[in-house]
């Protein structure tokens, strides 16, 4: 039975009938091997975060750059030689769910955001394809003590209009990024920033108010942009008409449609191979499998399973499939009743058939984390908790009746609609398993912009379940908790003094060992008291274009075409 026409009720009676054994899961492909010439060698890496269940692994596992808690040597700049050879030609076009709403991801964060964003800026440090740090704008860092972080400038470097890049543009960016009154989507992650100084032209210093172990991943998302023309042209011209260091630079953006770039020819690692990038937004899938098809796109994002099959059976194009770092799961307002009895959302957890959801509805693109929001490809990641909830709708049944919930109760299931791999049939399945312990959901589809500016950034009543995620963009677990459970950011809908205490403690705390003691704490508070239903990690499946080369699919779900070309 195709997964599109899977009905509620016939979804019930699978539920009943079906065993809830894991699926087997697509085999990723496996991460190269990192040159030891190109690593920072005084920045320790690391070790490997604990094997998947699956056989579906991510590429970018959880290696990852601590800061070390004595001063520490300075880490080696990586070289980065201009690429020499013929000049770019050709055109790349990567159409994406959701549309692209914003441009300067100095202000904004997310994936929609930053996959145009991330080739018109440069940022400080930069994530390889197994997550590993490494120099870009900054050549080097250092520790002087555990509250200063020390930066060397990359020289030589120039935006898009032919100015140099400063110091002074380092500073005032993050200056700004720090600022409240700026509203820069970042700050929540870099509040322990307490100052950001100048000590020469090649040399920018972070003061910290307390240690921060996440920093330097989270200085790989934020771009640095001109100090000047951004003053001349204010934040809502400046995202109009971004200007910074990168590969491209902005030819054209039609709102609502699409975002042109051209290649850069004096960027300062050489121009990229590509001339033209053209970034769309399509929510519906068939149509964007269909783009792919008829050859008018290089890169599909989220493409389910019977549309991937089509693209296999296809000459001209093919499917790369990797874990991602995004984890799905079901927000729950804890906030209304009946939802703030921990009763009801442990009987809720108990409710979801996690592996039938992958097995009959993702096709086997999705990986089980039943006892936590992230999966093994990121570090802080709870193996204790893999087991989590068992899918057990006879106790769900007893936790409702002994919390007072009567049967029939409604509740409304939100999703937005294109952002996620079948995110319709997952909130039609997910209802269907809640109808089957005694609940009634009502789904609710909207936009994803909808979602996030009415939901996601301020707390609203009306919200009671909601299919919901993050791409973990720092590979760490910090940015799934901080993002989602923090009260200072969208721990909008569950959050507690327990768990603020225990974030901001992980955060500060520069020993590995202690730190990952730390969280493995928050898993354990987050599986007692269920604030979300717990799903699964998406396994991502991209159409590619075959004449597209050099371009492999990320954990991360960052699209960077700089190094691909087209033939």
């Amino acid at each position: 039975m195709s997964r599109r026409f899977l009905s509620i009720f016939g979804l019930v009676f699978l539920v009943g009938c079906a065993p809830s054994a894991p699926p087997a899961q697509p085999a990723a492909k496996q991460p190269a091997a990192t040159s030891a010439a190109s690593a920072p060698t005084s920045v320790p890496t690391r070790a490997a975060a604990p094997a998947a269940q699956s056989a579906a692994q991510p590429t970018a596992a959880a290696a990852q750059p601590a800061a070390a808690t004595q001063p520490a040597a300075a880490a080696q700049p990586t070289a980065a030689p201009k690429v020499t050879g013929a000049a770019p030609s050709g055109t790349a076009t990567v159409v994406q769910g959701p549309t692209i709403t914003h441009l300067d991801s100095s202000m904004e964060t997310g994936m929609v955001t930053f996959n145009p964003s991330i080739h018109i800026f440069d940022t400080l440090t930069w994530r390889d394809d197994e997550s590993n740090i490494r120099p870009r704008l900054a050549t080097e860092w250092s520790y002087p003590n555990e509250k200063t972080i020390r930066m060397k400038i990359r020289k030589g470097v120039n935006f898009h209009n032919g100015d140099p890049l400063t110091t002074d543009d380092v500073v005032f960016t993050y200056q700004r990024v720090i600022d409240p009154a700026s509203n820069s989507k970042h700050i929540t992650y870099v509040k322990t920033i307490g100052e950001v100084r100048k000590v020469d032209d090649e040399t920018v210093e972070f003061g910290l108010k307390t240690p921060d172990a996440t920093l330097l991943g989270r200085f790989s998302l934020i771009p640095i942009v001109p100090k000047k023309v951004y003053e001349a042209l204010g934040p809502d011209g400046f995202n109009e008409k971004p200007v910074g260091t990168g590969p491209y630079t902005l030819q054209e953006w039609v709102k609502g449609q699409r975002v042109v770039l051209k290649a850069n020819p004096g960027y300062w690692r050489g121009p990229a191979k590509i001339e033209t990038l053209v970034f769309k937004s399509i929510s519906e899938d068939n149509t964007r499998v269909a783009e792919l098809l008829t050859g008018n796109a290089d890169i599909v994002t989220n493409v389910p399973p019977e549309l991937a099959t089509q693209i296999k059976a296809s000459a001209n194009a093919a499917v790369q499939e990797i874990q991602s770092l995004r984890n799905v799961h079901v927000r729950v307002n804890t906030k209304k009743a009946p939802f703030d009895d921990v009763r009801v959302r442990q009987a809720l957890n108990h409710a979801i058939d996690v592996p039938l959801l992958i097995s009959s509805i993702l096709g086997g693109y999705g990986v089980a984390t039943p006892g936590g929001v992230m999966g093994p490809g990121v570090w802080g990641h709870n193996p204790t908790y893999t087991r989590g909830y068992d899918y057990d709708p006879a106790k769900a049944k007893e936790l409702l009746a002994a919390a007072g919930v009567p049967a029939g109760t409604k509740v409304e299931l939100q999703s937005a609609q294109g952002r996620l791999l079948g995110d319709r049939e997952v909130v039609q399945a997910l209802s269907g398993m809640l109808q089957n312990v005694g609940l009634t959901a009502e789904i609710r589809m909207m936009d994803y912009d909808l979602i996030l500016n009415e939901f996601s950034r301020q707390y609203n009543e009306a919200m009671s379940l909601q299919l919901s995620s993050n791409a973990n963009n720092t590979a760490d677990a910090d940015y799934n908790y901080s993002l989602n459970f923090l009260s200072t950011n969208r721990g909008l809908y569950w959050s507690t003094p327990e768990a603020d205490a225990l974030v901001n403690k992980a955060r500060a705390t520069m020993d590995e060992p202690a730190r990952l003691a730390v969280y493995q704490e928050l898993g354990g508070l987050m599986v007692k008291e269920a604030p979300v239903i717990f799903l699964y990690d998406q396994v991502d499946a991209y159409g590619i274009n075959k004449r597209l080369q050099g371009y492999k699919a990320r954990a991360d779900e960052l699209i960077y075409l700089y190094e691909a070309a087209v033939n």
